[in-house]
């Protein structure tokens, strides 16, 4: 299996960073994403503290085009 840092190196930050993470359901990112281990530590944290309502924006991520207004 390919570790998270080599997925997100082939991907590119780019395109990392257009993934719609806080449009993915919290359950499925914990069981999904936080174990694929694409994203750094400080990114995860963020994500599941927007989950949370403790932040208001998911910090460098796509909300998708839909819910950006």
């Amino acid at each position: 299996m390919v570790e998270g840092s080599v997925k997100r190196k082939i991907l590119g930050e780019r395109i990392v960073k257009e993934i719609c993470f806080p449009v993915v359901e919290e359950k499925e990112f914990a069981s999904v994403v936080l174990d694929c281990g694409i994203l750094t530590h400080k990114e995860c944290f963020d994500m599941v503290n927007y989950f949370n309502s403790v932040l208001d924006t998911p910090l460098g991520f796509s909300k998708g085009k839909n819910l950006d207004t």
